[in-house]
């Protein structure tokens, strides 16, 4: 038995496909869901290029009534269509814990990068895309050489003119994402890996 064993699985020249399911958790008032896919080439095992596209619905909760009928209250949303986002990923962290007599892998990541978000105001005359960037971070847990469940945590700002007022404020889209991550190819090609 090595003292310090091999990584499970190594990144470096491999492909990421990593669809999820993502839910915001920072408004009260308005609950935003939707999925999102993501692809990303590793030039190096701690390091990703990666690309997010992102379907989003949003939908209205008890607190908006209570919020207008209790405190009078007129609430200006974003309401976020799809978002798309290129990124660069730090990845510092590796790890081994065991649960239930068994060893999981896991690495942390750091993510950064711009893009833009394609609101329901986007569509009105002389608008556009609204730009954006993010940040972010999240783990994998790994099952295999090419499977990791994927938790993350990212938040997307954007400026946006809400329907129903003219003045333009700073949108902080925080989206709790969970999903798998599929690697390309199946196997790792790298000596560190075996």
């Amino acid at each position: 038995v090595k003292a310090v064993q091999s990584k499970l699985y190594i990144k470096r020249g491999r492909f990421e496909l990593a669809p999820s399911f993502a839910i915001n958790v920072n408004d009260p008032y308005y609950t935003k869901w939707g999925g999102t896919l993501r692809a990303a080439f590793f030039p190096a095992d701690t390091l990703a290029i990666a690309a997010r596209f992102s379907l989003l619905q949003t939908v209205k909760t008890d607190d908006v009534g209570v919020a207008k009928r209790v405190l009078n209250s007129q609430i200006y949303y974003s309401v976020p269509i799809w978002s798309a986002m290129a990124d660069v990923e730090w990845i510092p962290l590796y790890g081994k814990v065991s649960i239930f007599n068994s060893i999981i892998h896991l690495d942390g990541y750091i993510l950064a990068g711009g893009g833009v978000v394609y609101s329901a105001t986007s569509a009105a005359q002389d608008r556009t895309v609204n730009p954006a960037f993010d940040l972010g971070l999240g783990f994998r847990f790994v099952t295999t050489d090419f499977l990791a469940v994927n938790v993350g945590l990212i938040n997307t700002t954007y400026i946006d003119t809400p329907a129903g007022t003219t003045k333009g404020s700073t949108q902080n889209l925080m989206m709790f994402h969970a999903g798998v991550s599929l690697f390309f190819p199946f196997k790792s090609t790298y000596r560190e890996a075996e």
